[in-house]
């Protein structure tokens, strides 16, 4: 623990000396800088933008389905199921990966990548529709719709709209 203290003292980051240590390594790792890779910079230097992938997210990386095309080619000749046949067999299907299969994956990714950013801007454009305010002053008094209502029945919390007590909804 102090050397995690040690670290963030000597990056100026403020914490609680009576902070457990999960408490200081989620400072830390907020904190921390991302690492740098030569290969970014020589990436960069070449007019490359790099993107990292989300971890463990095989819909967008077209390694996955490359290693997926590897398994169905071992799988359809593996019969004896012996280890030193399977690596054989393995070998094979690896170096049987042609540029045609490369393109076909990148591709796939690529539409998976546009239909992800079509969906996130839908979601996007939905939430900004539905913004609630709890016990917020609004601007418009005909923007917001809002139950003023705390009776003490057994509605839940809601008027007899199905609106929250308490909360605005902006139309």
């Amino acid at each position: 623990m102090a050397q995690i203290q040690e670290w963030l003292n000597s990056n100026n980051i403020a914490y609680e000396e009576d902070m457990t240590k999960s408490e200081l390594l989620n400072i830390v790792k907020c904190q921390r800088p991302s690492p740098k890779y030569r290969v970014d910079d020589i990436l960069q230097r070449h007019g490359h933008e790099v993107v990292r992938l989300p971890p463990y997210h095989r819909n967008l990386n077209a390694i996955e389905y490359i290693w997926n095309i590897v398994k169905s080619r071992v799988s359809d000749k593996n019969v004896s199921q012996k280890a030193d046949h399977i690596q054989m067999l393995t070998e094979e299907a690896i170096n049987s990966i042609c540029e045609n299969d490369w393109t076909a994956a990148v591709s796939h990714v690529k539409r998976e990548e546009e239909e992800y950013w079509k969906n996130d801007h839908c979601i996007e454009e939905e939430m900004e529709k539905f913004i609630i305010r709890i016990n917020g002053d609004s601007e418009s008094e005909s923007d917001v719709c809002e139950d003023t209502d705390s009776s003490s029945d057994d509605s839940g919390g809601r008027s007899s709209d199905g609106a929250l007590s308490g909360f605005e909804c902006l139309n």
